[in-house]
Order: C-alpha cells, then sequence, then structure tokens
C-alpha cells in the first residue's frame, strides 16, 4: 500500500517516519519526491499518478537493487533540523543519495512518503486516491519549535505549501508580522487536517510520545508491539519562554483558532507550566 503521511512541520512526523522505519515489510521514506517534477503536473489526475509512478520506482528499486535514492538525515534520523553556527537550527536533511535497504521487504510493503507542506496542501485530492494520515502537535511547543529554525517557518511562511495553494499564500501575505503569519498558518494545518481527514487519521504528537509509539498503529497495527521509552519535547529548555508567553496569550485571545479542534487552552497553557 501507498501511503501518505502529512502533518505541521516540526510536529513529529520526522519521527514517526524511523518509528515506522523499524517495523517489518514497511518503508517510509522522509521528503524523497523531487517538488519541481511534481508542481510540473497541472492537474490533480496528473499528480496522483505522479505520484503512483514515484512510488513505483522505489518498490523496483527496493526489490532489484536492495537500496533506493532518498534523502537521507543526519543522526538519528528523528529530527530534520539540527544546531546551526548561528544559534538558530538548520536543516539536516543532506541531500539525496543511496540507502541501503537493510531489512527484508515483501511484494506489496507498506511505502510511507512523508512530504508535510506540499502533502498538506494537496490533501483535498490525495485522500481520493491514497491512504492519508496526519501528524498534529500542541500549537504552542510548535510555534515555539518555529521560533527556533533558520528557515521560511520562523517568519510564518512556508513555501511549498504555498505554491500548491495560492488562497494560503495570499492570507499569509495579508498577516501584519511574523506571529500573525505563524498563527495564521497554523490555523490552516489544523483546519485543513480537520476538514479532509477522519479523526482517525490525524494523530498527535503526544498521544506518539505517551503510548510510546503505539499510536502509530493507525497507520499499520504492527506498532501495537512498540515498546519504546519516548520523551516529549515540548518543554524544550531551547524554547524562548517570553516568546512562548506571547504566543499563549494570542491563542487564549483568538477562540476561534482551529487549534481549538484539538487541544483545549488548558493543554496548552500546561506546556507553559512546565518550565
Amino acid at each position: 500500500m501507498n501511503i501518505i503521511l502529512a502533518g505541521i512541520p516540526r510536529s513529529g512526523t520526522t519521527l514517526a517516519c524511523h518509528l515506522l522505519n523499524q517495523l517489518p515489510n514497511l518503508l517510509a521514506l522522509v521528503e524523497p519526491m523531487d517538488m519541481n517534477a511534481l508542481m510540473s503536473n497541472t492537474t490533480l489526475d496528473a499528480r496522483a499518478e505522479f505520484i503512483n509512478t514515484y512510488c513505483g520506482s522505489i518498490r523496483h528499486d527496493v526489490h532489484e537493487n536492495g537500496w533506493v535514492v532518498a534523502n537521507r538525515v543526519e543522526g538519528s534520523g528523528t529530527n530534520t533540523f539540527s544546531k546551526g553556527g548561528s544559534g538558530k537550527r538548520k536543516a539536516s536533511l543532506i541531500g539525496k543519495g543511496v540507502i541501503e535497504i537493510d531489512k527484508p521487504l515483501k511484494n506489496g510493503f507498506d511505502l510511507v512518503i512523508k512530504h508535510p507542506n506540499a502533502f498538506s496542501a494537496l490533501l483535498p485530492e490525495l485522500v481520493n486516491a491514497f491512504q492519508c494520515f496526519a501528524i498534529v502537535r500542541n500549537p504552542l511547543s510548535v510555534i515555539a519549535s518555529w521560533n527556533t529554525l533558520d528557515h521560511p517557518l520562523s517568519r510564518g511562511r512556508a513555501p511549498m505549501a504555498e505554491a500548491f495553494d495560492c488562497a494560503l499564500e495570499h492570507r499569509l501575505d495579508e498577516a501584519f508580522d511574523d506571529l500573525d503569519r505563524q498563527l495564521v498558518l497554523l490555523d490552516w494545518y489544523y483546519e485543513q487536517y480537520w476538514r479532509v481527514l477522519g479523526a482517525g487519521n490525524i494523530i498527535r504528537y503526544e498521544d506518539i510520545i505517551a503510548s510510546n509509539g503505539q499510536a502509530l498503529s493507525v497507520i499499520n497495527s504492527g506498532a501495537l508491539n512498540f515498546k519504546k521509552t519516548l520523551v516529549s519535547r515540548n518543554n524544550n529548555a531551547v524554547y524562548e519562554r517570553e516568546f512562548m508567553m506571547r504566543v499563549y496569550e494570542r491563542l487564549a485571545a483568538e477562540n476561534s483558532h482551529s487549534s481549538n479542534l484539538f487541544y483545549s487552552i488548558y493543554e496548552v497553557a500546561n506546556v507553559l507550566a512546565g518550565y
């Protein structure tokens, strides 16, 4: 089965792929596709065919060569950002390379492809052709994490999502500062998942951590056998407390923010309580 994994950036999508790759007969790849090539397909049918063809090429390489060409992640493979010299974390995806497949994969193995932004924007059409999932996380921790990055997210921009969703780009253009853009962008992610996916296909980062990975069983039932010891990063020491207080105050004042569909204001406040 070909499986689409979307999710809010910095919500644990790479951690999910890392855990899923420990299951038999499953391969999860982190942002492996050529997005420019995908964008060159201007219809939903053409894009679905492009993704299916790409997945077919991955399956061919696995069975014929025992390796695939895909993006590689530095370090543990659970995080696509690492600390840079400027103090801001930089992308730790180190470009495409050969990844040896060191476990047996039978014909018809589950293939999970993760592209948080592009797939989030394309979800309304992708759900008609693929099994789709999305991962969300406490909004306060998400924005706090974005603020530590040397990346457009720290300015409230998601270029790949905007490339596929002109309405999102327009909404972000109208925002009055970086934090306002971040809140608008975050609202878009939550609303998109709530509107397009069933509740059973949306996985909270906190539930992955609390269940030691078993919450991923909605993607593959083998995850029910996980006995990992996972630690939440919602109260990360690198997050700026003063900035988090500002974000909390904005979220508490915006009753219509779509994060409320997944997290109560008490759950948001509990992140601050960890300091």
